[in-house]
């Protein structure tokens, strides 16, 4: 078909019109993509993660001594310090012999007083033990006589009650034999088989005839005279009432007895605690006596050397809490190590580091010799102490013994963790508080100019890091998850992004 020229013009534009559109579109696109954010991204892999812990080390003493002398010693001279070596029978510090003599003094007035004290206690104990002991045997009588009457006392209100109970059987034994004779009040004079039962409850009971038989002739009879006309219910309410006196009065009895035996028993414990006390009396000022002459020799032997404390090993000054014109307090004046000792390595260790270690835990060790070599080995852990800032505090054995006191040593410990199926760099981790972290992932989402990629927030739970890589859990995080791993903008949760290899 022949186009007109008209036409051809119109399909002339309407082609050009395309072209730019066309144009403007990629441009537009090309616009809106450079202002979009530009990230890089990983995926997750399987796998395990290398540890490697470096610290330093400080040789130490492993075993320590102290140098005693009584408390309250005014010091006259001091002849080492901290980290000064001394030998066997060198001088180590020396107490002022005036001031000396003077608590020597003291020491034995205060031991003469303690002996004149023991003279008199025991001379005291001596005329008042056998009054003690006459104390003590009567409390004792007492106790077993309350205890005698007690239950005496109890065998009586046992029997009443008893007796009670078993008359209030009999009464009943009795209605009932009577009710099938007759409907009504008792006939006068009816007692003839109540009596006779009677006789023989006492019988069982023993020796309460009499008063049981009484009891339920009067009962029976009608009453316990011309005004009191009783029922038969009234009659055997008072039986019952019997019963429950009788059992009031034995438990009257049970805890009067109880009563009267605790405070039989007090004052038995009273007495058998005064017989003792003379003797106890006696025993402390014996060892007060012992403790202060014992006391007493050390000080005169220390007046004897002129004041001097020598030491009894060879060995090096660890700490000197002694000063010259000050007194001696309660404790070790000088700590010290021996030359021969066992040594340890002290070592500290963050509260990350911490997790991967434990006792047996074996590292590499590097020391720099005295004579300047270089030296390897190994330290195995053999205490940890968590501290308050949530550092932990090593104590290391470690073969070369011959390094010396305050000698620092490298420390290393690799390790290859478990297996973990989600493992990330730790350039893709992002914290927000405490223990709270998450990462960025990217998805493809359509768009008004086509296919585009949105950013989404996913919180993860860290199971185990080192420095450049972590072992992650998450329920949204696959082997296929694109994980942001880098940017050159920051990142919010639903932003869009440009991707980038």
């Amino acid at each position: 078909m022949k186009l007109t020229k008209g036409k051809k013009i119109a399909l002339i534009s309407f082609a050009a019109f395309l072209v730019f559109m066309a144009v403007c579109t990629v441009a537009a696109k090309g616009i809106y993509a450079s202002g979009l954010p530009r990230v890089s991204t990983a995926k997750p892999y399987s796998g395990s993660l290398a540890h490697v812990i470096t610290v330093n080390g400080t040789v130490m003493q492993g075993q320590e001594y102290g140098v005693y002398v009584e408390s309250g010693l005014r010091v006259d001279t001091v002849a080492v310090g901290n980290g000064d070596a001394f030998l066997a029978g060198q001088e180590l510090f020396r107490i002022e012999t005036g001031d000396l003599a003077e608590m020597i003094r003291q020491r034995r007035l205060e031991t003469a007083k303690l002996e004149v004290q023991m003279a008199a206690a025991v001379k005291d104990a001596d005329s008042s033990r056998q009054a003690r002991k006459r104390e003590a045997a009567r409390a004792r009588e007492d106790y077993d006589r309350k205890a005698l009457l007690a239950d005496e006392q109890i065998l009586v209100c046992q029997q009443a009650y008893d007796a009670a109970q078993k008359a209030l059987a009999l009464y009943d034994g009795y209605l009932a034999e009577s009710g099938q004779e007759t409907d009504g009040d008792d006939p006068p004079g009816g007692t003839g088989d109540v009596s006779g039962n009677a006789q023989e409850a006492a019988a069982e009971i023993g020796g309460s005839e009499a008063t049981l038989d009484g009891r339920l002739h009067e009962l029976s009879s009608g009453g316990m005279g011309p005004e009191q006309n009783y029922t038969r219910q009234e009659k055997r309410l008072q039986l019952e009432q019997d019963v429950v006196k009788a059992a009031q009065a034995l438990e009257e009895a049970m805890r009067q007895k109880e009563d009267s035996l605790r405070d039989a028993a007090r004052l038995m414990e009273d007495a058998n605690a005064a017989l003792d006390a003379a003797e106890t009396e006696i025993n402390a000022l014996a060892l007060d006596i012992t403790y202060q002459k014992e006391g007493l020799q050390k000080l005169e032997a220390l007046l004897e050397a002129d004041g001097w404390v020598y030491a009894e090993n060879p060995g090096r000054v660890t700490r000197c809490s002694l000063e010259v014109g000050e007194r001696t307090q309660d404790g070790a004046c000088i700590v010290y190590a021996m030359d021969d000792g066992e040594r340890i390595l002290s070592a500290t260790f963050s509260e990350s580091q911490s997790r991967h270690i434990a006792v047996g835990t074996r590292f590499e060790m590097k020391a720099t010799m005295p004579d300047g070599s270089r030296e390897t080995g190994e330290a195995l852990v053999e205490y940890l102490e968590k501290g308050q800032d949530g550092t932990v505090q090593a104590r290391l054995s470690f073969e070369l013994q011959e390094m010396a006191l305050g000698q620092a040593a490298e420390l290393t410990y690799r390790m290859q963790t478990e297996s973990y199926s989600t493992c990330i760099s730790q350039e893709c981790v992002y914290r927000e508080g405490e223990n709270n972290y998450y990462v960025y992932v990217v998805e493809e989402r359509e768009g008004i100019l086509g296919t585009e990629w949105k950013v989404r927030r996913v919180g993860v739970r860290i199971l185990d890091e080192n420095d450049t890589a972590a072992a992650v859990q998450s329920a949204e995080i696959t082997g296929d998850t694109r994980i942001i791993s880098a940017t050159d903008k920051a990142l919010k949760d639903g932003d869009t992004v440009r991707v980038v290899q």
